[in-house]
């Protein structure tokens, strides 16, 4: 029996949760080195929508890419110059944007619940969060509403290998001549990497469980072959054109990107194993144990390597 249901969310809502969320927002957009990626064009009067949001916020990151520039249509060149220098920052995803941006820009947040969301009148007049079901048919008021519509780390609800649902659902929010842009990471093929410095030798106990990890993925019917034929899947329902990026690994980060899989597998430990172990990664106690240990070999120079992919495609 696969032990993740339909639609079910793995993980937790809580202070934890929000934490690792704001984290993983971080590493993706320090990894990717932009908030949306340089081919996206944003109209001074764009209309933007980020589902799945999550927090809705993540924080600051120490740097940003220095080769990155974005398109703001009708704006005179200093415009373009302050745009290009603020929106490639891997900040708040999408509060970070709502600063980057002029406030003629709308940025629309959804998720399905809104626990994690700050109250709203805290929020930049431009910025609204609200919920949605990105599973569930679009309301007709927000069907052809966007010139971009985002999605982030959705794959964990991707069953079977057939993300088309939540793909035509992003298609369907967009303005004719609109983007998407839909960043993953492919789960199944979470690789190794060993400082040349480590002290540990052999097989690690990461390298171990990664092959329980891939079992239980496959019994969860958790499959992301989908990421390499996303572009062609794009085409087929009707958009212009689609690529898939993959952004190179920076090793100074993959510590950060380990510590936001273990801290997303200690809390699938309290949320679902301690009330009903897996085949594979046994009961909570054994995979907080695990976590420990991993943790461990972090510290003695192991990490994951974890595979991005960045989706755009144009409608």
């Amino acid at each position: 029996m696969a032990p993740i249901e339909d639609g079910e969310y793995m993980i937790g809502r809580n202070a934890h949760a929000s934490a690792r969320l704001n984290l993983q927002h971080y590493w993706v957009e320090e990894t990717c080195g932009y908030l949306l990626h340089p081919d996206i064009p944003v109209p001074a009067d764009a209309k933007i929508a980020d589902l799945a949001t999550g927090t809705g916020y993540t924080p600051p990151a120490p740097f940003a890419s220095s080769s990155t520039t974005h398109k703001l249509a009708g704006a005179n060149p200093e415009d373009e110059r302050e745009l290009s220098n603020t929106i490639r920052c891997p900040r708040i995803w999408p509060l970070s944007l709502a600063l980057r941006v002029p406030p003629t820009v709308q940025i629309d947040g959804f998720d399905i619940v809104d626990d994690q969301y700050p109250p709203r009148d805290w929020l930049p007049p431009n910025v609204s969060l609200n919920t949605l079901d990105t599973l569930k048919p679009i309301p007709k008021d927000l069907k052809g509403k966007y010139d971009v519509v985002c999605m982030r780390l959705f794959g964990v609800l991707v069953k079977n290998d057939d993300p088309r649902v939540a793909l035509r659902n992003m298609v369907d929010m967009l303005k004719p001549g609109g983007y998407i842009q839909w960043v993953e990471v492919d789960l199944s093929n979470l690789g190794v990497a060993k400082s040349v410095h480590s002290p540990i030798p052999g097989k690690t106990v990461l390298e171990t469980r990664l092959e329980d990890w891939r079992k239980y993925l496959d019994s969860s019917k958790l499959i992301y072959s989908w990421l390499q034929t996303l572009p062609e899947m794009c085409k087929a329902i009707g958009m212009s054109d689609a690529k898939v990026y993959n952004p190179p690994t920076i090793k100074a980060s993959m510590f950060t990107g380990s510590m936001l899989v273990l801290g997303a597998w200690e809390e699938y430990s309290y949320m679902h194993l301690d009330r009903t172990p897996d085949e594979f990664l046994g009961d909570g106690k054994q995979l907080r144990r695990t976590v420990a240990e991993i943790w461990r070999e972090l510290r003695a120079g192991v990490a994951l390597d974890l595979p991005l992919y960045v989706t755009v495609g144009r409608k």
